[in-house]
């Protein structure tokens, strides 16, 4: 009975290991905050998926994501958080039922996106690699 526990505990780790897997190659990230145009990769996936709150400049942390139902979503979700859609809604789910963090901002097209964090000081977004037309000071590179 033990080596059954094991078996479905390491499955589990497995699972767990791959929901985390990302490939931030496929993203495109825009960001509107003084002085930050690039992050590197691991303090991309703290703001994404740690509920950030504050920039250093001091400034409101506002995540931007695809709707459930926007055709953006399951790049992001897959490549950002290396789940599905209905995945990355509950993670965010809990992370706010949790205090961690603010509810993202979930709009439905690229352009929503870019208008929004064009205009909300704070935000930075995520959109699957080549969606939109990211001009230079709203470009996030990650390096």
């Amino acid at each position: 009975m033990k080596i059954w526990k094991l078996i479905i505990f390491g499955l589990f780790i497995v699972q767990v290991g791959y929901a985390q897997k990302t490939n931030l190659d496929q993203v495109d990230f825009l960001i509107n905050v003084k002085g930050v145009n690039s992050l590197t990769p691991a303090q991309v996936i703290q703001v994404f998926k740690n509920g950030r709150s504050l920039w250093e400049s001091k400034e409101k942390v506002i995540i931007v994501l695809p709707a459930n139902n926007s055709e953006l979503a399951p790049s992001v979700a897959s490549n950002l958080y290396g789940t599905s859609v209905s995945a990355m809604q509950k993670f965010w789910l809990a992370l706010v039922f949790q205090g961690r963090a603010s509810p993202p901002v979930f709009l439905q097209t690229g352009e929503e996106i870019l208008n929004y964090v064009k205009n909300n000081p704070g935000a930075i977004a995520a959109v699957p690699q080549g969606s939109v037309q990211i001009p230079s000071n709203l470009k996030l590179t990650v390096k």
